[in-house]
């Protein structure tokens, strides 16, 4: 293990942190070893347990299948889930995990204290979110680590100079990576990972998305407004996002009508919100927070100051739009929407995203201009509205690039590995 990258693990746990979600998880990662601890002692039994990681939702979502159909295989095994992001301990969907909560503090004492409470099989972490202390105290103990809907842009900071040197001896420890495509694979070889350990196997979270029903006590109480018009959904925005939006959107009313968009923050703030509100109203449109429960009006507009919703909330879309896609956020997921059969807009950098390039190239997923990005925002809009079956073909050409089947060859690649 490097030293210099645990003299700077010690440091983060002991730096004073202002109030933030920073500050949040940092104080579950210090908590989790006593509260994994506990569990075990009540709850482990002498059957084997699979130790599930992930940084936030999305990655969480990878391993929702994963789980779902190792524990139809084997009942009596435990599965649980630690994770990074305090995201996780307010998402409001079940997880089929025995128990879920953060990952230890990356310390040594903290790892051997959760290793020895739970005493794992295997380790399967979601997307390549490895942690030193974590694979090196697997390695230690004859522990397996598999990575799965393995991911690593093209532009990625783990592939440069110094991080790639410091994980080099990490990734060499990892025992297999699914990855989503052909394309991942030299990137992982080149972080250093072995060769014959990574394999092409497609991403689950495709099947998350294809099977979750969106959740109807949240689409009910906007249904009534939804009916009102045809429905633009703007997800996971952000600043230079709702910018363009609006402006479009206000363009977009006073030739198209009746239209409806509701815009998903992606934190939604209530300093952003009314940034939102106030640009729609200085554009003249009737504009609304909504909080997901009460009925809601005939705004034009809708400001969702609702976390863990969206998914459900395209659900009521026509025309999709995801966030992300100025600046440097990185364009966030087309494949949710996608799953609906719904056409989808984003910012000008979802050309250069590799999860999103399936999409693009089959015209499922269209990019903005970055000159003039609110001209052609109505543009684009306009002309799925005017021809309502060639925004039903990109839909469908969209949702034609999720694919089934990674979650199960997933779980045989890991029982394999157990000797299954």
């Amino acid at each position: 293990m490097n030293l210099a990258y645990r003299s700077l693990a010690r440091l983060f746990h002991t730096i004073p942190l202002p109030k933030s979600k920073l500050a949040r998880a940092r104080a579950g990662h210090r908590a989790a070893a006593a509260g994994w601890t506990q569990w075990a002692q009540a709850y482990r039994t002498e059957e084997p347990l699979v130790w599930f990681h992930a940084a936030s939702v999305g990655e969480a979502q990878v391993l929702v299948p994963i789980a779902s159909r190792m524990r139809e295989r084997h009942p009596s095994w435990q599965t649980v889930l630690t994770h990074r992001s305090p995201s996780l301990t307010t998402w409001p969907h079940a997880l089929p995990f025995d128990r879920t909560d953060y990952a230890p503090a990356e310390l040594p004492s903290a790892v051997a204290a959760v290793f020895l409470a739970l005493r794992p099989e295997i380790i399967v972490v979601s997307r390549g979110d490895l942690w030193p202390e974590m694979v090196t105290g697997a390695s230690s103990r004859g522990v397996p680590v598999a990575v799965v809907g393995g991911a690593v842009g093209p532009h990625s900071a783990r592939l440069t100079w110094p991080a790639r040197e410091i994980l080099a001896a990490v990734h060499r420890q990892v025992a297999f990576v699914g990855v989503r495509d052909a394309d991942e694979v030299p990137r992982w070889v080149r972080l250093g990972a072995r060769r014959e350990a990574v394999h092409v196997t497609g991403d689950p979270r495709d099947e998350y998305l294809l099977e979750r029903a969106p959740r109807d006590d949240v689409l009910r109480p906007a249904a009534r407004w939804a009916s009102a018009g045809t429905v633009m959904v703007a997800g996971s925005t952000h600043a230079p996002d709702e910018e363009v939006l609006i402006d479009a959107f206000a363009k977009l009313v006073s030739r198209a009508s009746p239209v409806r968009l509701m815009v998903v923050p992606h934190e939604p703030k209530p300093v952003g919100i009314s940034r939102i509100l106030a640009r729609a109203e200085d554009r003249g449109l009737e504009a609304a927070s909504w909080d997901g429960a009460a009925d809601v009006g005939g705004a034009q507009l809708l400001v969702v100051s609702r976390m863990g919703v969206l998914s459900d909330l395209y659900g009521l879309a026509d025309i999709a739009y995801v966030g992300g896609g100025f600046g440097t956020h990185g364009v966030h997921s087309v494949a949710e929407p996608a799953a609906r059969g719904i056409p989808v807009i984003a910012g000008p950098n979802v050309l250069h995203d590799p999860a999103a390039r399936r999409f693009v190239q089959t015209q499922g997923v269209r990019a903005l201009r970055s000159r003039y990005p609110v001209r052609d925002l109505v543009r684009r809009w306009a002309a799925w509205l005017d021809h309502p079956e060639a925004r039903a073909a990109a839909g469908r050409a969209a949702r034609d690039q999720l694919d089934g089947g990674a979650a199960v060859t997933s779980v045989i690649a890991l029982e394999g590995l157990l000797g299954v």
